[in-house]
Order: C-alpha cells, then structure tokens, then sequence
C-alpha cells in the first residue's frame, strides 16, 4: 500500500509543471490558436450553435477534442524532465564505470606487454654478453681488461653500449649512457674502420694530453673515465651490405696488453666479426631502445 503524498497543492503543482510544463503550455496554445480561428464567426452574431448545426464546427469540435486527449495522454505517457535527468545521471554513472574498467583493463594489458618487451630486451643483452664473454676467454682477457659493444644511432648520431664484459667486477659496470659520434676510440674506429693506440701512465700530463690530442677529450671527461686504459683499440663492425653499424672496444690496464694484428686477425679472418654482426642482425627486432638503454644504466 503507497504512502499519500504530503506535499503540498503549491508544491505539487511546482513539480508538475517542472516535469510537464512544455508538453502543457503547448497543448493549450494549440488548443488558443484554434479558438482564435473561430472567434470572428462568434463575433459576427453566430454565437456558439453554429459549432453543433454545421459541419464546420462539428469537424472543430471533433479535433479539438482529439487535440485535447492526445496532449493529455502525451503529458501523462511523456517521461518528465526530472526524471529525464535522473536517467541521464544514472547513463552517466555507467559511463564513467565501465570507462574506469576500460581504463584499468588498458592498464592491466600495457604491463603485460611492458614486462614480455622487458624479457626479450634481457634476452637480447643476454645473448650479446654472453658473446663478448667467449670472446674475453679466447683473447685471454683477464681482470684487467675489458670489451664492450656500442650501436650507433643513426638518427641521434651518438654511440649507445649494448653489451660489456669484464671479469673485473668494477669495470664490468656502465659508464656513461650515450657516447659522441666524434669523441674517443670509438669515434676513431668508426671513422677509420679500427683504431688501436698504447697510452702514457695514467694521470700523467701526457695521458691527459695524449686523449685530448687524439680524441678530443677534456681532462674533466678522463678524469670521470673508471677504467683507465694502457692499452686501447677499437674495430668497426659492418653488416652484409658493408654498412657499419656498430664498434667493439677492447682495453686493459695493462701496458702493450695486445697488439692490433693480432686482434684484427682474430676479428677478420677467424670469424669473430661476422659472428658478432650476425647476432646484432638476428636479433635486431628486439634490439633495446634508447629508454631501454638508459633505464639499465648504458
């Protein structure tokens, strides 16, 4: 059983016209427009009986008493405004719902995807160090020396270190993350194809001018080098089409610790240069980006 309304006349006639009040006024300004049409023949001495002695009238009467129980069941059967609002509220509520699960579904997938794109850039690091680490074993590089790997980015114009290797502990470490196309070793052996120079005691005025001179390198940029190197060389590596595309640096802190023909002819003719290339080629698809690079330290 429904409990009676306690609002008041006022009250309820506020709300009626608040949801009804457009279908109301036009049905009475229909309903306005229509009596002003006959209101000349009225005027003229006609009076009302003519709307029920001619068929003029009778055709009147019949459509306004259509117009007037169609406005009716139009403003009954018709949804009110307020209702009308609270219909839009609660679709917007929906909205915003399933927008939120939308939202963190999108979430959800991205670290899907961010964590299988992780994996295969480990992967790809995995498999490149793990390269440079037979190669130290075969160049019988001990604690103090060192390889590394650096792609060049074409479009930055800049070197990034992809894989090192070093059974030292403290020079296995990143260095810096980006390196100058035309600054040190690297730039020279990507210049001149290899480069392979045996420097001065370090922290000597001659090491320090022996870096600046070659490499163009300020006393601030040695100083803040970990590995200072005695012995230090660097050969380009070119893919199929005979574009280089990256350099591989060799050091030790070792006085003459290597001599150039011979790592030139372990790289060329023993194959080492085409197998390192061919897995920079392989797995190039999942090869790290420049974000990548800098969130592992390279």
């Amino acid at each position: 059983m429904s409990s009676r309304d306690s609002r008041s006349i006022p009250q309820r006639i506020a709300q009626f016209s608040e949801n009804y009040g457009a279908q109301t006024f036009s049905l009475f300004g229909s309903i306005a427009l229509a009596i002003a049409g006959i209101l000349p023949s009225v005027q003229q001495g006609q009076g009302w009986i003519w709307l029920n002695n001619t068929v003029y009238g009778r055709v009147f009467m019949l459509g306004a008493f259509f117009s007037v129980i169609g406005g009716a069941v139009s403003i009954i059967s018709a949804p009110g405004y307020k209702s009308q609002q609270e219909r839009i509220r609660f679709l917007e509520g929906e909205l915003a719902s399933k927008t939120k699960a939308l939202e963190n579904e999108l979430v959800i997938q991205k670290k899907v995807l961010e964590n299988e794109l992780s994996a295969r850039k480990k992967g790809y690091s995995r498999i490149l160090n793990d390269e440079l680490k037979v190669l130290t074993r075969i160049l019988n590089f001990g604690n103090n020396d060192r390889l590394s790997l650096y792609r060049y980015d074409r479009r930055e114009r800049r070197f990034i270190m992809i894989a090192r290797h070093s059974s030292n502990p403290r020079f296995k470490q990143p260095g810096r993350v980006f390196y100058p196309e035309d600054s040190g070793c690297i730039g020279k052996a990507w210049e001149q194809g290899s480069c392979f120079v045996d420097l001065p005691e370090p922290g000597t005025e001659q090491y320090y001018r022996v870096h600046e001179e070659l490499w163009n390198m300020n006393r601030q940029t040695v100083d803040f080098i970990t590995m200072k190197s005695r012995t230090i060389g660097g050969i380009s590596l070119e893919n199929l089409s005979g574009e280089r595309i990256a350099v591989l640096i060799f050091e030790s802190t070792r006085n003459k610790a290597f001599r150039e023909n011979s790592i030139k002819n372990l790289m060329n003719n023993c194959g080492e240069a085409a197998r390192i290339t061919y897995l920079l080629e392989r797995v190039g698809k999942i090869e790290p980006d420049l974000i990548y690079a800098h969130e592992e330290g390279f």
